[in-house]
């Protein structure tokens, strides 16, 4: 399956790199500031559901101070309005955009949609989180609220 959709990014000329998972990325600007935002996508099993995960991370890197407890506000509003897109935190402290989807769904034709919302969302959000990230820099912020 990664296979065939490295094959269908590189015929539309994005440059992929693919070893466990694939990688690949885009650039966006925001206040005349380029900003990478690299893209993996992988396969994993949860349960007995094999998905599609395609996750741009960083999607905000988590600055020296740990992340200001609003930003943990914003992100359960966020995903509690996001039909199918989620933020979550990886292993290493960054905030992530995640989209999961069932292997039994996939289509050839769903990765121009899956690349829009990735990129749509990501145009959509990156300023307010950002500011979040970078405006508060409390000491509240090492862990989520309880």
């Amino acid at each position: 399956m990664l296979a065939q959709i490295a094959d269908l990014l590189m015929a539309r000329g994005w440059d992929v790199n693919q070893d466990e998972d694939l990688v690949t990325g885009f650039v966006l600007e925001f206040d005349q500031v380029e900003y990478q935002f690299p893209l993996y996508v992988m396969s994993l099993e949860v349960g007995n559901t094999k998905l599609i995960r395609f996750v741009v991370v960083p999607f905000v890197e988590q600055s020296f101070h740990g992340y200001p407890t609003a930003l943990y506000i914003t992100l359960a509003q966020l995903n509690h309005d996001l039909p199918q897109l989620k933020f979550a935190i990886d292993a290493d402290g960054d905030l992530e955009l995640v989209l999961d989807i069932p292997e039994a769904q996939w289509t050839e034709t769903m990765l121009d949609d899956v690349l829009e919302i990735l990129v749509d969302y990501t145009t959509t959000f990156f300023s307010e989180i950002n500011t979040i990230v970078n405006s508060s820099h409390s000491v509240d912020a090492e862990s989520p609220p309880k």
